[in-house]
């Protein structure tokens, strides 16, 4: 051996040490290593994309929902200013609902009480 590398250089003693090596790799360990490796690394990415087009539903589904309960409170408010007293009180009443929903925000729900505090300030005869 020792005249192979003085012969060849120290490079290819080396470079015959890993082909030696690579010899006596069992090739279908690795196969199977590299198919494990695969499938995990597909299996994440498929959960990733699973759990985004989740998020995406669970957030348009909310927005409909909140796009629904803007018009409700629309026509709400339209029957409030309603001259028929009885179209008012059924938009009062479906007022009221809305500002329990959970889909009203907190400012949303604010703006409701200062209209039910005006409506009943306006109702109530002034002392002078």
């Amino acid at each position: 051996m020792p005249e192979v590398r003085r012969r060849l250089g120290r490079g290819t003693v080396v470079g015959m040490g890993v082909a030696l090596w690579l010899c006596r790799v069992d090739w279908d360990v690795v196969i199977r290593l590299l198919q494990v490796f695969i499938a995990g690394a597909v299996l994440v990415i498929a959960q990733r994309g699973l759990r985004n087009t989740t998020r995406s539903l669970v957030q348009k589904t909310e927005s409909d929902n909140r796009t629904e309960w803007w018009k409700r409170y629309t026509w709400a408010m339209e029957k409030v200013y309603d001259r028929r007293e009885e179209v008012t009180v059924m938009g009062w009443d479906a007022i009221n609902v809305l500002s329990r929903s959970s889909l009203a925000t907190q400012t949303e729900v604010e703006i409701i009480n200062c209209l039910v505090m005006r409506r009943f300030s306006r109702a109530e005869p002034e002392e002078g």
